[in-house]
Protein backbone atom coordinates (compact mmCIF):
# COMPACT_ATOMS: atom_id res chain seq x y z
CA UNK A 1 0.00 0.00 0.00
CA UNK A 2 1.02 3.71 -0.69
CA UNK A 3 2.28 5.44 2.44
CA UNK A 4 -0.73 7.67 2.98
CA UNK A 5 -2.45 4.24 2.78
CA UNK A 6 -0.59 3.54 5.64
CA UNK A 7 -0.83 6.45 7.84
CA UNK A 8 -4.66 6.09 7.12
CA UNK A 9 -4.90 2.58 8.47
CA UNK A 10 -2.54 3.34 11.17
CA UNK A 11 -5.41 6.47 12.11
CA UNK A 12 -8.08 4.15 11.64
CA UNK A 13 -6.56 1.32 13.97
CA UNK A 14 -5.49 4.04 16.79
CA UNK A 15 -9.06 5.61 16.43
CA UNK A 16 -11.30 2.41 16.41
CA UNK A 17 -8.82 0.66 18.90
CA UNK A 18 -11.48 1.20 21.57
CA UNK A 19 -14.23 -0.24 19.78
CA UNK A 20 -12.20 -3.13 18.67
CA UNK A 21 -11.37 -3.92 22.60
CA UNK A 22 -14.77 -3.30 23.68
CA UNK A 23 -15.82 -5.93 21.18
CA UNK A 24 -12.81 -8.29 21.79
CA UNK A 25 -13.93 -8.51 25.38
CA UNK A 26 -17.44 -9.07 24.38
CA UNK A 27 -16.29 -12.11 22.37
CA UNK A 28 -14.21 -13.38 24.68
CA UNK A 29 -16.74 -12.85 27.35
CA UNK A 30 -19.30 -15.23 25.33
Amino acid sequence: CTVGEGLAIQGASVGSSRARIAEWAKRNAL
